[in-house]
């Protein structure tokens, strides 16, 4: 078989462009699909796709796009990655930073939020969100401060989290896409900020009916939140941003950014507007824990849906956060959206 059929047969498209029907397509990375510069039309004539087509990869992903920002709407995204660093030890504390050890093995008293115990930063940590922010073309601040986020929850055995709401360590920066990404513009993306916080512990559910078990092993993990500017427009621009940030963080050494164990975790929060208004103007919604490249064009696809059909039905978008089911591909509220004085933002005292 030539390379244009083994290209052809490896997994399955879920939209023909030109048909509506399902079709055989490959399944390769997208930038690698680009770069193959191989559309259906080139293939039909060589003899090698499975069937007639008029359509190209290219055509499919800004078609696809295209499709959830009819009837007058265009989307505005935003993206908060939150990175794992490669750090030895934890933020704040000299314990080992493998969370994925026996549960409960690597926590030592401020871990666990013992009255008394103080905070003590890890400047390794400081190190490595400083190589990020000028990765990214951003300005190191002068003056950095930590901030205590309230909220009571089971993983977070402090009642808060230590956080960089408003001194954070780096500001401003960009991420640009084009060609070799696989988008046929060239898009600039802005960094707003990227703040070091702690991490939260694991919660384990199903073990015990009624019961929810905690490993502290994560528990002060160091993390840096990247908080893009809400200049994405599409899932497809979504998808090619984290997977840049996923390479250039791993090339400098900063995190290995493996979505499947958690080291990288993707919040977007999305809304719509009418063609022609502010990009601004729609009511947003943040959809959490988006674990895969795969779920983030999914959940992003859905709820742009979603918000054009509450619109069209002279509804009002609500401000919530939203969880995304893959299965029904449909996202589902989880909570109303805590505004910031909800958490009580504070200076940390320690």
């Amino acid at each position: 078989m030539s390379s244009a059929g083994r290209l052809i047969s490896r997994g399955i498209c879920t939209r023909c462009t030109c048909t509506g029907q399902r079709r055989a397509f490959a399944s390769a990375p997208l930038n690698k699909l680009h770069h193959s510069k191989l559309t259906f039309s080139q293939l039909t004539r060589t003899g090698t796709a499975p069937h007639a087509l008029t359509c190209s990869w290219r055509q499919y992903t800004s078609v696809a796009s295209a499709d959830q920002t009819t009837a007058g709407f265009k989307a505005t995204i935003g993206l908060e990655l939150h990175v794992q660093l490669l750090a030895a030890q934890k933020l704040f504390s000299a314990a080992s930073a493998k969370w994925n050890e026996p549960p409960n093995t690597n926590v030592n008293v401020a871990d666990a939020g013992f009255p008394g115990a103080l905070p003590q930063l890890n400047p390794e940590c400081v190190q490595l969100a400083a190589r990020a922010i000028l990765a990214l073309n951003g300005q190191i601040q002068q003056r950095s401060a930590f901030d205590r986020k309230h909220y009571f929850y089971a993983d977070q055995p402090l009642g808060y989290q230590i956080t960089q709401q408003h001194h954070p360590i780096g500001r401003g920066g960009y991420v640009d896409l084009g060609s070799l990404d696989g988008l046929e513009y060239v898009k600039r993306i802005g960094i707003h900020q990227l703040q070091l916080e702690q991490d939260t512990a694991k919660s384990i559910h199903g073990v015990y009916p009624g019961h929810v078990l905690v490993d502290l092993n994560r528990a002060g993990v160091a993390l840096i939140e990247i908080v893009s500017k809400p200049d994405v427009d599409t899932a497809d621009e979504a998808v090619m941003y984290v997977r840049k940030m996923q390479n250039l963080l791993r090339h400098i050494g900063v995190s290995n950014c493996n979505m499947e164990e958690g080291s990288l975790r993707c919040d977007v929060n999305v809304s719509v507007y009418r063609d022609g208004e502010d990009r601004l103007s729609g009511t947003r919604c943040e959809l959490k824990n988006l674990n895969s490249l795969k779920v983030i064009r999914g959940a992003v696809n859905a709820e742009i849906s979603r918000q054009i059909a509450v619109v069209q039905r002279g509804e009002n978008v609500e401000q919530e956060t939203r969880g995304y089911d893959a299965q029904s591909d449909t996202t589902f509220v989880t909570r109303t959206k805590e505004a910031a004085p909800d958490y009580r933002y504070m200076p940390e005292p320690d």
